[in-house]
């Protein structure tokens, strides 16, 4: 008999909250509203909550009552490149268009001491969020094409093509 009452009550106190988005928000009224005359396996079962997500909100609400419904904020890492870095680097790569992500670094951390920005952290900025496209320098040793090596590699070319070797036919 009781059970039915209890169910009678939840429906009511559902359709008074009705307009409340949140669960949590939806449960913790019920708490407020029937204290300890609700048990809390019938309210978390007829919301379609955990049980121990349950406790923890009644266990939040006994302790803080405005706490329930305040929404948390999510705290995250602050980031690390402010909108003062970030226009100093698009000033900065107008300026350069051909530097490198390591002379881009170096003078926003001499600008701005105390910065503490990653290669990573400004490449990341300046592909993402500006779509800058990046080229890495890639710095071949001079004698690699010296007129020496391009000779040395003619004949051994040369040398190979002279022999009965076809790699083209097995």
């Amino acid at each position: 008999m009781w059970v039915k009452q209890l169910l009678r009550m939840i429906n009511e106190i559902s359709a008074l909250t009705h307009s409340c988005l949140d669960i949590q928000t939806r449960f913790t009224k019920i708490v407020i509203h029937f204290r300890n005359q609700l048990p809390n396996r019938i309210s978390w079962h007829e919301l379609g909550i955990h049980v121990r997500a349950a406790q923890r909100w009644v266990k939040r609400y006994y302790e803080d009552p405005g706490s329930i419904f305040e929404k948390k904020r999510k705290s995250s890492r602050r980031r690390i490149l402010g909108e003062d870095h970030k226009q100093f680097l698009l000033n900065y790569i107008d300026e350069n268009p051909s530097a490198l992500v390591i002379e881009v670094t170096e003078s926003l951390t001499q600008i701005f001491a105390g910065l503490n920005a990653s290669r990573s952290t400004i490449y990341s900025f300046m592909a993402t969020e500006r779509n800058l496209s990046i080229k890495q320098a890639q710095f071949q040793p001079v004698e690699r094409n010296s007129e020496e090596k391009i000779q040395q590699r003619y004949h051994w070319v040369q040398k190979w093509q002279q022999t009965d070797l076809d790699f083209t036919t097995n």
